[in-house]
């Protein structure tokens, strides 16, 4: 039986006003001092708005005239995101209330594309009901939707929603349209790659042929245009951080070495879509020893040996599994990203399987459907109060050194945060528990060499320099304040 659309516009409304609960709040905040200055308001070609030399700078990541302040911006490539932030600039200024805004209404049209996807899938406007609000509500989406810097989550939903309803449309140019999508998410934010096979992890799902090799092999050639347009996207990618900023640091980070935190990161990633408490920009990696990695890795292995052994039996399961997995698979640390264990904005796309799969369980009578109202209540409250963290740079690094206190980077950006209000005694503190909980946090060391640099003593502000160069001897603003100082010195 074909859905009523009156009902689905309905259900669309009740969604929006939901999101409106929550994020209505987001219309005062303020940009944030973690990548807001490097994405936005200090960035030299999206500050002037939409204009042809940031056009070209967007599509190419190529600073010819030498203006950008930050190094790193242009190791991902993601020119509709800037060209969204440029686009922001051009109408609103740098009002930040309204970039904010923003972030929220492609929020929304992204969960109404997720609503029609699954209405589609299942046949259920109440299965996509609970789905959509669910995607819409979790606790760890705030940080994509509350965050301006990661526009490029919620700007590539839009598109990865939207294609996946396209593709199991029937209309004439439902094919082409769905394609496009691919294209514009993959400008958006590179790590949709993975979107090909999600699509066609839906077509073996849900067609009356099992998840067998044959099948799965069918099913690729049938996308092979799709597959081929990842990979040259994987390409571009790679090539940019091999040849940016972000090489210097993976240099110093083997894949051996990052095996730890890509295992207990799968069942951190999983623990958290639970149970999302705590959260915060930055968490660390927990105390391990051989033990606990080796019981996670097999742990991991038995549960794809179960999944794909019980796939015939249990194909939802499988299904929501598999999705997850392989949104997990870019971000897992496999190929080097950055230095976080685990951040909640990677979990934006992860989820949409065990959402699907879930309201469907949660649909089929009156109780469960009471569970999922409940479930979708504590959700909200929880996100609201966590969009509260992002209203400015204070609230966000203090919530981070409360929530998750053995997390050095809240510490780093918390000193950095207290040094531009001049607040010195507060923020050598927070750099000293930075260093206190990892010796090796240079940037720690760099910003203790500028605090005391503006106490005069000249004996503390070497120390912690040195210590910051010989721990990398990469970082330039060490080596841009150690020339500053020798020349200083000659003088």
């Amino acid at each position: 039986m074909e859905v009523k659309e009156y009902h689905s516009l309905r259900e669309i409304i009740w969604l929006m006003l939901l999101v409106a609960i929550v994020y209505y709040q987001v219309h005062d905040f303020e940009f944030v001092q973690y990548d807001d200055p490097a994405y936005i308001y200090e960035n030299s070609y999206v500050k002037k708005g939409l204009s042809s030399d940031g056009i070209k700078w967007a599509f190419t990541c190529q600073d010819d005239k030498q203006t950008l302040k930050y190094s790193g911006v242009e190791n991902i490539y993601h020119p509709l995101t800037w060209l969204s932030h440029m686009l922001d600039v051009q109408i609103f200024g740098m009002k930040s209330g309204l970039h904010h805004i923003s972030n929220v209404l492609l929020h929304c049209i992204g969960g109404i594309y997720c609503f029609l996807f699954v209405r589609k899938f299942t046949k259920s406007a109440n299965v996509a009901f609970i789905a959509s609000a669910l995607f819409l509500i979790h606790p760890t989406h705030v940080e994509s939707v509350g965050w301006v810097s990661e526009r490029k989550d919620v700007l590539s939903g839009v598109f990865f929603w939207s294609a996946l309803y396209y593709a199991i449309s029937k209309g004439r140019y439902a094919g082409h349209l769905a394609y496009t999508c691919l294209v514009l998410g993959l400008l958006s934010k590179p790590s949709i790659v993975v979107l090909p096979l999600i699509v066609i992890l839906i077509r073996i799902y849900t067609s009356d042929k099992s998840f067998t090799s044959k099948n799965f092999l069918q099913a690729t050639l049938k996308y092979k245009y799709w597959l081929l347009t990842a990979i040259v996207f994987s390409l571009i990618t790679f090539y940019l951080q091999r040849t940016g900023s972000h090489q210097q640091f993976a240099d110093q980070s083997s894949i051996m070495s990052r095996v730890p935190s890509i295992v207990l990161g799968y069942w951190f990633y999983l623990y958290r879509s639970i149970i999302p408490l705590d959260l915060s920009f930055s968490y660390p990696l927990p105390a391990f020893g051989q033990r606990l990695v080796t019981f996670s890795c097999i742990a991991l292995f038995g549960l794809f040996y179960l999944v794909w052994a019980l796939r015939h039996r249990a194909p939802a399961l499988f299904f929501g599994v598999v999705w997850f997995t392989l949104c997990w698979l870019p971000i897992s640390g496999i190929i080097y990203i950055g230095v976080d264990f685990t951040v909640d904005r990677y979990l934006y796309f992860s989820l949409g399987g065990f959402f699907i799969i879930l309201a469907q369980y949660l649909e089929r009578s009156y109780l469960r459907r009471m569970l999922a109202f409940a479930v979708i209540t504590i959700f909200s409250i929880l996100s609201y109060q966590q969009v509260k963290v992002w209203e400015n740079t204070e609230s966000l690094f203090i919530n981070a050194t409360k929530s998750q206190p053995e997390s050095y980077m809240g510490w780093t950006n918390l000193g950095a945060y207290y040094q531009t209000q001049y607040q010195i005694e507060d923020a050598i503190n927070s750099h000293k528990k930075s260093i206190q909980l990892n010796p090796r946090a240079h940037i720690s060391e760099y910003n203790l060499s500028r605090c005391y640099l503006y106490k005069k003593n000249y004996v503390l502000a070497a120390e912690h320099l040195e210590k910051s160069f010989k721990i990398a001897p990469y970082y330039k603003p060490t080596l841009k304040l150690l020339e500053t100082l020798r020349i200083r010195v000659d003088k």
